[in-house]
């Protein structure tokens, strides 16, 4: 089995081709080493790739239906599960060090999956819940369909409580509320809330990210 630059190097030199080097692999950079003895290395700006049951995937956020009836990307660096229904949490996403939950103010439909987006329908009299699975995590949105569904006067103050498991609220940080482990490190930033006439362009979505801390150790589900 090849996984040292050493035996990459052997087989490269044997076959005359580019032997990946698998313990050189993160989230954004692969290492090949070629049959005259020199490396290439192929970055990317963004994490293509997730370390699932022993093997690198390439980043799938496509949403899917688990076995316990609960929803979650096929492969993401976080460790996302959404709602199948019901008054389970709306979101849960399991870091390395610790675990945020989001919860809707309302039961929830089983929801309609499409891509990496799951919609619950009418969780209020025109009115859907949509979220998002991301490279990093999820973003959700409130979808007001009509002029007479934004006139309940349930629309008028709506909270999405938030539980964390290992982090610790920041409050005062510019740009929105994050999220750090025990040792201080930001693990997950949250943008503030954002409303908009869906005729105009849409601004930045309400995200929570994970806030990868190094590619050096890429093992793992949720690795941040």
């Amino acid at each position: 089995m090849i996984r040292t630059e050493a035996d990459a190097a052997a087989k490269a030199a044997q076959t005359g081709e580019a032997v990946e080097i698998p313990d050189q692999t993160t989230p954004t950079t692969q290492t090949f080493a070629n049959p005259d003895g020199s490396l290439t290395a192929k970055l990317s700006n963004a994490p293509v790739r997730v370390r699932r049951d022993g093997a690198w995937r390439d980043i799938d956020p496509t949403l899917e239906f688990r076995a316990d009836g609960s929803v979650g990307p096929k492969a993401t660096l976080s460790d996302v599960s959404l709602s199948g229904g019901g008054v389970s949490a709306l979101a849960k996403v399991g870091l390395s060090k610790g675990s945020l939950q989001l919860k809707a103010p309302w039961n929830l439909p089983r929801p309609t999956l499409d891509g990496a987006k799951a919609t619950y329908a009418d969780v209020q009299p025109g009115v859907d819940i949509v979220v998002e699975a991301t490279t990093e995590g999820v973003s959700y949105n409130l979808v007001v369909k009509s002029r007479e569904a934004a006139t309940n006067p349930t629309l008028r103050s709506i909270h999405f409580p938030v539980s964390a498991s290992g982090l610790s609220i920041r409050a005062n940080r510019p740009g929105g509320p994050a999220y750090v482990d025990k040792d201080g490190r930001l693990a997950v930033t949250a943008g503030d809330g954002v409303m908009w006439d869906s005729s105009q362009s849409a601004p930045q979505q309400k995200t929570a990210t994970c806030q990868r801390r190094s590619n050096s150790d890429p093992s793992g589900p949720g690795e941040c």
